[in-house]
């Protein structure tokens, strides 16, 4: 799962990845259960779409409350990802100012992947 802080490249990884197995998910449960045709139904398109974009949605929010938590702001600034413009100069701030290099009130810095090779942190000597 994703941690307190995570890295750019991280980000942009959380970012992705889940939009593109919720659209080949999305589209795959459509057409196995016949909702996906040209003569769709609007509505029964959106009962399969709509739970995966939710899904999508909550775990790329995640993401950005651990990115703002490893620049060292709260993750509130969350919410401005809901005003239209301000959200792609957020995005775009996500991910070009880098992390702050030592550890803040949300945790250690972030090791690049460290949680999917299975490397735990060791305590400082």
């Amino acid at each position: 799962m994703i941690s307190n802080r995570i890295g750019r490249l991280e980000y942009l990884l959380w970012c992705s990845v889940p939009i593109v197995v919720g659209s080949v998910l999305a589209a795959f449960i459509g057409l196995s259960i016949g909702v996906i045709n040209l003569q769709s139904d609007d509505a029964a398109l959106r009962r399969v779409i709509t739970p995966v974009v939710l899904i999508v949605a909550v775990i790329i929010l995640r993401a950005e409350v651990s990115r703002f938590h490893d620049i060292g702001w709260s993750g509130w600034f969350v919410l401005l990802m809901f005003v239209p413009l301000l959200n792609l100069i957020i995005f775009l701030l996500l991910v070009l100012v880098p992390g702050q290099k030592t550890g803040n009130k949300y945790g250690d810095p972030p090791l690049l992947f460290g949680r999917l090779r299975g490397s735990g942190r060791t305590a400082p000597d």
